[in-house]
């Protein structure tokens, strides 16, 4: 999610959190050189090697990414062009349930409307007289940015297991960033009597054009009226959301008058109904939103007879009724990618230095791309168990050394990035196991209440200086330490991108057979659901040494 909103007595409160973190990993690790002045705070200035290079992630898979309980489910929706990387529009398909199954119906039911409502996320900013305002987070426009929204029913079904023959249905399905023609070709719109037709007219089929050919994410507050029994007005006001209304006759037909059943299970509903697809083109300018479709609601208003028998008389009343639909089950993203001649280049396998490392680091989410990093002079072919290295620990070892912080540094080349975005947050991991590395595992929960700001002391957060990004910091102590105390410890790879969530840590799979790909087969899932990068300076020895890519150790040893 992108936290541009958060306020500057926000990030106050981060920094003073993630001093007295760092105090505290350094008393956790060290805790004997606490007040004894017989010991030597030093910087180690002698060989520290190096090498950082781009790896295009190529297609990602991109369906039920996020669903763990720290955190919260997202997935992209709209077009935004990055000045630095390209052009990415994010479509998106979505499984419908029940939310109660078995639904009992009476007779001479009539369709009111049907309204479909995903909620954004959103910070109430003030309250006058009743009526909220409210800052939106998670999207990103310009000034009038609008897209084309067209939402049809989806033909194609998305079983729970993957049914080919690699996996025998022992594992989930996987889909792919690049399906959007697979579900484009079987979609389904709707006559205006409900009929279900292949390439018909789309379901939120409105006069209003602001629910679908100039959609934009706005951040006003619902307010909806309706009269009571009595004819009394009753107000409801909702935080802003995505709210569209819906051909009413379409779902009559495919759930109220749907066989008893097809209405027993969702199992069986979602075979016949197979879901929906969000398809999305770009009106004007930048209009792109990240959402947690898994708290939208689709719901179906009617009325029906009720009849009640009073005294051996049948009296027949009409009643207002609702249904409700939950966006949940099977979800993916679908995203079309333009990249910049610039950024297609970076990733070109004939430009990557893979000895000295790149000039700059294209670290890009969704179907983006990773930092790949080597330390201490690390290859394939010695797995890790460098001459540097070796002569590293025997230095660490002869002089007894404590290792108080490690620290890597990645400095932002502005210049590069211009206007783009820039992620307030990135993510340092082990490539080659694909887990976390030991500063990361450390107890770190942050501030209560904001899970963005998970794992202080480990870092990762975007710094800035007169308003302009100038780097991102990791503290990899433990690792650094682990590596040079331990010789059965493995000099592993190491992979940066950028992260949706931190607290996160599950991998995505990529697409099998990329042949531009054979350093790594899956990415962090967290990356995949952030559409925006960073341009960082490189290893290369071209770059200006104030601002490469550097290792920094710090240590203590006995005095003599």
């Amino acid at each position: 999610m992108n936290l541009r909103n958060v306020s500057g007595i926000l990030i106050g409160i981060i920094a003073l959190l993630s001093l007295y973190a760092c105090d505290k990993d350094f008393i956790d690790l060290e805790s004997d050189v606490i007040g004894d002045s017989h010991f030597d705070f030093t910087r180690y200035d002698g060989q520290l090697t190096v090498v950082a290079y781009n790896q295009g992630t190529g297609i990602v898979q991109s369906n039920n990414l996020p669903n763990i309980s720290t955190d919260i489910s997202v997935n992209s929706l709209g077009y935004y062009n990055n000045p630095a990387f390209g052009a990415t529009t994010a479509h998106f398909v979505s499984q419908v349930e029940l939310a109660a199954i078995s639904p009992e119906f009476s007779t001479n039911i009539v369709m009111d409307s049907v309204y479909m409502e995903i909620p954004y996320f959103s910070t109430r900013t003030n309250i006058v007289d009743g009526d909220s305002t409210y800052e939106l987070d998670s999207i990103t426009t310009s000034q009038n940015g609008r897209m084309r929204l067209s939402i049809f029913e989806s033909g194609y079904f998305i079983p729970d297991l993957d049914p080919s023959p690699e996996s025998n249905l022992e594992e989930r399905i996987r889909l792919y960033s690049d399906q959007k023609q697979t579900f484009e070709s079987y979609k389904k719109g709707s006559l205006e009597d409900g009929t279900s037709v292949f390439n018909g007219p789309r379901l939120n089929n409105s006069t209003n054009t602001q629910e679908n050919d100039q959609f934009f994410f706005n951040p006003a507050e619902v307010i909806l009226t309706k009269l009571d029994a009595d004819g009394d007005e009753i107000v409801t006001r909702k935080t802003p959301r995505l709210r569209v209304s819906l051909n009413k006759n379409f779902f009559k037909k495919k759930v109220i008058d749907a066989p008893e059943s097809v209405l027993e299970n969702n199992t069986a509903f979602k075979n016949h109904l197979r879901g929906l697809f969000f398809q999305v083109e770009q009106q004007t300018g930048n209009c792109l939103g990240n959402l947690n479709f898994t708290t939208g609601t689709i719901t179906l208003y009617y009325t029906e007879d009720q009849i009640s028998t009073v005294n051996g008389a049948a009296t027949t009343t009409r009643v207002q009724k609702e249904l409700v639909l939950n966006l949940t089950g099977n979800r993916a993203n679908l995203f079309e990618q333009t990249y910049t001649p610039t950024y297609a280049a970076a990733l070109n396998p004939a430009n990557i230095n893979t000895s000295v490392g790149d000039e700059r680091l294209y670290v890009k989410g969704g179907e983006g791309s990773v930092a790949v990093i080597d330390l201490f002079g690390r290859t394939n072919a010695n797995g890790g168990n460098s001459a540097e290295l070796e002569a590293l620990r025997n230095e660490a070892e002869a002089n007894n050394w404590l290792i108080n912080e490690a620290n890597l540094t990645f400095y932002i080349d502005q210049d590069a990035m211009g206007e783009s975005v820039e992620p307030q947050r990135i993510f340092l991991y082990d490539l080659t196991n694909q887990r976390v590395i030991g500063d990361y595992s450390a107890q770190d929960p942050g501030p209560s209440g904001f899970p963005k700001f998970n794992k202080p002391t480990f870092g990762g957060f975007l710094e800035k200086i007169n308003g302009n990004g100038l780097r991102y910091k990791f503290r990899i102590t433990r690792h650094i330490s682990n590596l040079l105390k331990n010789r059965e410890s493995t000099n592993v790879r190491l992979g940066l991108v950028v992260t949706e969530s931190i607290n996160d840590t599950r991998f995505a799979r990529l697409k099998p057979g990329q042949p531009n790909n054979q350093v790594f087969s899956q990415v962090p899932v967290a990356s995949v659901l952030n559409p925006f990068g960073t341009i960082l300076f490189g290893s290369s020895p071209l770059v200006d040494a104030s601002k490469r890519l550097k290792l920094e150790i710090y240590y203590t040893k006995p005095k003599e």
